[in-house]
């Protein structure tokens, strides 16, 4: 997947699978899906799960940042 950020134009561009989904920056938020443990955002409808470097870029743009740490009970884990 690649993820194109254009902050001038306050736009991100997400190319997964040659299917191109692209979004706001100003109002993309960046939260965490808890059963895979990864960052998430939803652009247009698609949840689309990206790296911690893809989303730290992201939030650095202008993206929100609403993720959380998923912490665990379980040693084996």
């Amino acid at each position: 997947m690649n993820v194109i950020i254009d902050a001038p134009s306050d736009t991100c561009t997400f190319v997964t699978d040659d299917v191109r989904h692209t979004g706001t920056l100003s109002t993309l938020v960046v939260t965490t899906d808890p059963e895979r443990r990864m960052s998430v955002v939803d652009v247009q409808g698609t949840r689309i799960h990206i790296s911690e470097q893809d989303a730290q870029q992201l939030i650095g743009a202008g993206a929100k940042d609403d993720r959380f740490n998923v912490v665990t009970d379980d040693p084996d884990s």
